[in-house]
């Protein structure tokens, strides 16, 4: 397997990859999971990465399948409470923090498929207009378009909820 300058691109784009991944999932022991697996299959095609669009670009695509693939299987079993010791700084705080999460999360399922992963590939991932626009074949302003539409929808849904709460 020949994968010159792989290592490089893979220092130079853990990082991203991951915060991408924590974004999506929540967890920085899961994400770091599903990083490696994302950095283990960019490995196995690095040699069909053909350099259209930026290197970035490509590995949040394989992580967002990495992500899918994930979400598709069975949860693990639930340890039982006496099993482990939690230990939290902050329990409040987090179980706060996760709950807001989660609410972002809803919010952003309720869009078009298109819209979700434009927004979280700009919010979660840094990723340029300019990189998503190649991503999907199109164009920057096509994501600026996309990525402006899903923050005011979901701008939207906050103020009814906030309405509502």
């Amino acid at each position: 397997m020949n994968l010159d300058g792989f290592e490089k691109v893979a220092s130079e784009e853990y990082q991203k990859v991951n915060r991408f991944l924590l974004k999506l999932c929540g967890d920085s022991e899961l994400a770091a999971d599903l990083t490696q697996e994302t950095f283990l299959r960019a490995a196995k095609s690095w040699k069909s990465f053909q350099g259209k669009c930026s290197a970035a670009t490509w590995l949040c695509s394989i992580s967002r399948h990495v992500w899918a693939d994930w979400c598709k299987k069975p949860p693990p079993v639930p340890v039982e409470a006496n099993d482990t010791i939690d230990t939290v700084a902050n329990p409040e705080r987090e179980v706060e923090e996760k709950e807001q999460r989660f609410q972002v999360y809803a919010w952003l399922h309720m869009l078009p498929e298109t819209e979700k992963e434009v927004f979280m590939l700009r919010t979660f991932s840094d990723l340029s207009h300019q990189d998503i626009g190649q991503l999907f074949g199109k164009s920057p302003e096509w994501s600026r378009t996309v990525y402006y539409r899903a923050k005011q929808a979901i701008v939207k849904m906050a103020e009814k909820e906030k309405k509502r709460g």
